[in-house]
C-alpha cells in the first residue's frame, strides 16, 4: 500500500483521489454498469486476436512476446468468466498491442 493515501491502494487513490467526477454511466464508487454488449465486444476481440496472431511469423526473437500475448488472452477469458469486464478488456487490448507490433514489423519485411 502506498503511504499517505488513507490506506487505499495506490490505484484506488488515482482518479477519485484527484476529485474527478465518474464517467457517464459510472457510479460514484467507480463501477460502471456493464452487460451483454461489453461481453460480446470482448468475445469478438478474443476471436480477432486469434486471427491476428496467425499473421505473425514466430521466430526466436518474438517467441517470448507471442507467448506473453497468448497469456494475456487467456487472462482475458478468466476475467470475462468472472464478469470483470474492465480487466478483461485491458488484458485483450494489451495482447492485441503486443501482436500488432510484430504484425507492423512484418509489413515492412
Amino acid at each position: 500500500m502506498a503511504k499517505g493515501n488513507g490506506g487505499r491502494a495506490k490505484s484506488e487513490a488515482g482518479v477519485r483521489g484527484k476529485g474527478l467526477k465518474p464517467s457517464r454511466g459510472q457510479s460514484a464508487g467507480g463501477s460502471p454498469p456493464y452487460g451483454r454488449d461489453e461481453r460480446t465486444r470482448i468475445e469478438s476481440d478474443i476471436e480477432q486476436f486469434y486471427a491476428n496472431v496467425k499473421e505473425v511469423r514466430k521466430t526466436g526473437e518474438n517467441a517470448h512476446i507471442l507467448e506473453l500475448a497468448s497469456q494475456y488472452c487467456e487472462d482475458t477469458k478468466y476475467f470475462l468468466g468472472k464478469g470483470d469486464y474492465v480487466t478483461a478488456f485491458g488484458c485483450i487490448n494489451y495482447a492485441h498491442g503486443l501482436i500488432d507490433a510484430f504484425r507492423k514489423a512484418n509489413e515492412k519485411d
